[in-house]
């Protein structure tokens, strides 16, 4: 996907995997590649360990208005025990006012979020090869993961790196 949006760029680019074929090649092997090929940079990808982000809410209780009355009217017409009530009210002359209440109950939950992260670098290769750019991308896993959700995953980060790359002259712009 990188080498897509590089090559709109005016920029020769190839997928490290059509050169190495080594599941995970050595430096030695990279550098030996590059210099056949004679890239003056290298953009390097490298899954970084699945961050898990726990949201514990506890259970609670709580107390919620389950009805009232006043003298005149009732709007349920008996108490029951494990209801607390509060009055308010002056005297005989005003009408007394009750609220009765229920404790009702709030289920815990647990929320695991899992974020994946990706470690972008862009490497000079001449002699004194260094970093001369650097990102950590750090994704939302989807609720349900597809082929679909992963595709825009990574056109997302993308979207975000090559803009930055151009707008830092690391590549030319289109």
């Amino acid at each position: 996907m990188f080498v897509t949006e590089l090559v709109k760029h005016s920029l020769s680019a190839t997928a490290s995997y059509r050169l190495l074929t080594d599941p995970v090649p050595s430096s030695g092997k990279i550098a030996e590649s590059v210099k056949a090929n004679g890239f003056d940079s290298i953009l390097v990808t490298h899954r970084l360990p699945i961050e898990r982000i726990t949201n514990v809410t506890p259970a609670y209780t709580s107390l919620e208005p389950d009805y009232v009355m006043n003298e005149n009217r009732f709007m349920h017409n008996e108490y029951w025990p494990g209801h607390y009530h509060r009055s308010y009210g002056y005297n005989q002359y005003w009408p007394n006012y009750y609220t009765y209440y229920s404790e009702v109950e709030h289920k815990g939950t647990v929320e695991i979020q899992k974020y994946h992260c990706k470690s972008i670098n862009v490497w000079t290769t001449g002699t004194n090869g260094r970093v001369i750019w650097s990102a950590t991308s750090k994704s939302l896993e989807p609720e349900t993961s597809s082929a679909d959700s992963m595709e825009k995953s990574r056109r997302d980060v993308i979207n975000l790196v090559i803009p930055d790359l151009v707008r830092r002259s690391i590549i030319p712009a289109k």
